[in-house]
């Protein structure tokens, strides 16, 4: 007969809490106050409406550190703030909408005559060749914002390698300039052109860099693998139907990677991680409740989070990020994550 000791011992194993080795079970979190979280969500819209720029623009900040936490420097940019202004769509407050028509006519301002888009703007005093990536996350806000787009398409078609995967630079003929293909950026062509003939080698591609695990060196520019997590399903919810293929192991890894205090890495992380599972129609659970939980905790008095790197330029050692960026991006899961459960207004 076993001693009520030796029961309360088998009980505490069975539970995974204790001392009988291996990973502790991530404890059942309850659904978030949906009070908190929406004094949370309008203090960062607070934030945002206080540092948009007079001409639209969601500031991006350039560094040598990772970290972006010691030297940095404003890199004018549109790229940042069609990012911004997508998050905010999920957004219902009255200074949203101020925000995002501000935001819609500096991208449309940074056009090229041929209906492209570069990641330095027109404010900046570099030079770059226009590419894929700008272009696409650009294009699709504007038309999801009913906004005039120019019949860009063939410029997308026209720029692919021979396997059939989009490149990132929109070279002039006869460079000499090097071209990259990033798992990343075709996600984001994927978001604009979606499912159909001309895409379906892109989307093979990128479904085999998730079914191999090759996200890391599948990407030139990004930092997190949950941001490449976040566009794929982004696209997929906006109806790059192809990628559904990747559904599975995405949200595999999203779990695997989520520690027990919520968190998916940093708070920028966290927060691509929560929308790419509600990208791809998970229910809201206790691993989202604390992962929105970690959010909550994370924020800052001003109404912000913290900046952290999005992408980099690796062989010039540059970092690029900022405070608005993080914060759309946890507001996008924190309002998208209130809507689930049932406590929006």
């Amino acid at each position: 007969m076993r001693s009520p000791l030796l029961l309360a011992f088998l009980i505490l194993c069975a539970s995974s809490q204790g001392p009988c080795g291996g990973e502790p079970a991530t404890a059942a979190v309850s659904p978030v106050d949906p009070a908190r979280l929406r004094s949370a969500i309008g203090r960062g819209v607070g934030f945002l409406e206080t540092n948009q720029m007079k001409h639209g623009e969601f500031r991006t900040y350039a560094s040598p550190d990772s970290t972006l936490a010691r030297i940095r420097h404003f890199d004018s940019s549109p790229f940042v703030t069609s990012f911004v202004a997508y998050s905010l769509s999920y957004i219902a407050d009255p200074r949203v909408e101020e925000m995002t028509a501000r935001a819609l006519c500096f991208l449309a301002e940074e056009m090229d005559r041929e209906g492209t888009w570069r990641y330095w703007s027109s404010l900046n005093d570099k030079a770059i060749d226009p590419d894929l990536d700008d272009t696409a996350c650009i294009s699709f806000l504007l038309r999801r914002h009913r906004k005039t787009v120019p019949a860009n398409h063939e410029v997308f078609y026209g720029n692919t390698d021979s396997r059939g995967r989009f490149k990132t630079w929109l070279r002039k003929a006869g460079s000499s300039t090097p071209n990259d293909v990033d798992c990343v950026v075709n996600a984001n062509v994927l978001l604009y052109l979606g499912s159909n003939a001309r895409t379906q080698a892109a989307c093979a591609w990128v479904n085999n860099v998730i079914a191999r695990g090759t996200e890391a060196s599948s990407t030139v520019y990004y930092v997190h693998d949950t941001a490449f997590y976040y566009m794929l399903s982004r696209a997929f919810l906006h109806g790059a139907n192809c990628l559904g293929a990747s559904r599975d192991a995405v949200l595999s890894r999203l779990g695997d990677m989520q520690g027990h205090d919520g968190a998916m890495g940093d708070e920028l992380a966290t927060g691509f991680g929560i929308c790419a599972r509600l990208n791809f129609g998970v229910d809201p659970d206790s691993a989202m409740a604390g992962a929105a939980t970690y959010l909550l905790r994370r924020q800052r008095p001003d109404g912000s989070w913290p900046i952290s790197a999005f992408y980099v330029a690796r062989r010039d050692g540059v970092w690029w990020g900022s405070e608005e960026l993080t914060t759309a991006v946890c507001l996008e899961a924190l309002s998208r994550y209130l809507s689930a459960v049932g406590g929006g207004e």
